[in-house]
């Protein structure tokens, strides 16, 4: 659990959309390592359309890679798995959409990308 003054600042960066035509997943997620490169603890968020970005390819892919590596969460919204019949990879931490806004309430920042 991440808490204000303590550590380096929150970020969340809330993707709501991914595919393959448009590129605004890879966009928010190249944006996320840049947030991480400035000190700050980023967590990406997905939810509705974004959680497909877990199956994309190219800087999306990349950018997920990245995050993880440096040690930043990659959290799913359950109900956006279900609906898009995808299954959780085991790096990505899986909420109930319910638990989102706490989440959200602990961050110093929240950035949303559609």
């Amino acid at each position: 659990m991440l808490r204000r003054g303590e550590g380096p600042r929150a970020a969340a960066v809330v993707v709501r959309s991914a595919s393959e035509r448009s590129r605004r997943a890879g966009e928010a997620l190249r944006g996320a390592v840049g947030l991480a490169a400035g000190g700050l603890a980023v967590r990406v968020v997905l939810v509705e359309d974004g959680a497909g970005a877990l199956a994309l390819a190219g800087e999306a892919h990349k950018a997920l890679a990245t995050l993880r590596t440096l040690g930043h969460e990659i959290i799913v919204e359950a109900e956006s798995l279900a609906a898009h019949g995808l299954a959780a990879p085991a790096f990505a931490r899986v909420l109930g959409r319910d638990e989102l806004p706490d989440l959200l309430a602990e961050c110093d920042v929240v950035e949303t990308w559609r």
